[in-house]
C-alpha cells in the first residue's frame, strides 16, 4: 500500500485542478459512488461513508483544505466531473486508455483483487493459488494463463 504521505501529494496533485474553488474558500467536492461497500456507501443520514471517505477526509484534514463528499451515480462520474459538477473522484476506477483521454488519474490509495471461484464438485484440476491474471494486460504471462483457464473449461 501507498504511504500516507504519497497519498497526501496525490490528492494535493488533483486539488491543484481546483484551486480557485481553494483560493474562494469553497470546500473541494470530492463524488464517489455511494454503492461499493466498504469502500463507499450512505448511511442512514444520506451521508457518505466508507474507506474511500475516511482516507479523503484524513487528507484533507492533514492538508488543512476543505472537502465535501457527494455521491453520484457511476454510469454519470466522468461527464459530472469534467462539467464541473465537483473537482475530484474517490472511487476504485480502471485505468483504461479511453478514461485517460478525458481524466488524469493518480497513483492507487489501495489495491484490489478480484477472484474466480467454483464449487469442488466440479472436479477441476487445481490451479496455481499464487496465480495472478490482468486482463487488462496483453503480456505473455497473463495471455498463457488465461489459455491454461479455457481449457480447464472446455467442455464444462
Amino acid at each position: 500500500m501507498i504511504t500516507f504521505k504519497v497519498i497526501l501529494q496525490l490528492l494535493l496533485a488533483t486539488t491543484i485542478a481546483s484551486q480557485a474553488h481553494a483560493q474562494d474558500g469553497k470546500a473541494i467536492k470530492i463524488a464517489t459512488e455511494g454503492a461499493f461497500p466498504p469502500w463507499n456507501s450512505v448511511d442512514t443520514s444520506g451521508e457518505p461513508v466508507g474507506f474511500d471517505i475516511d482516507v479523503g477526509r484524513a487528507l484533507c484534514e492533514r492538508a488543512k483544505l476543505e472537502c465535501v463528499f457527494v455521491t453520484q451515480a457511476w454510469d454519470g462520474i466522468i461527464p459530472a466531473l469534467n462539467v464541473g459538477k465537483f473537482d475530484a473522484i474517490m472511487a476504485g476506477m480502471s485505468i483504461t486508455e479511453k478514461r485517460k483521454q478525458v481524466i488524469a488519474f493518480s497513483k492507487p490509495y489501495a489495491l484490489t483483487s478480484s477472484y474466480f471461484v467454483v464449487g469442488k464438485s466440479l472436479d477441476l484440476p487445481a490451479m496455481d493459488s499464487g496465480l495472478k491474471i490482468d486482463l487488462s494486460s496483453e503480456n505473455q504471462g497473463d495471455t498463457t494463463a488465461l489459455h491454461a483457464l479455457k481449457k480447464i473449461w472446455r467442455g464444462k
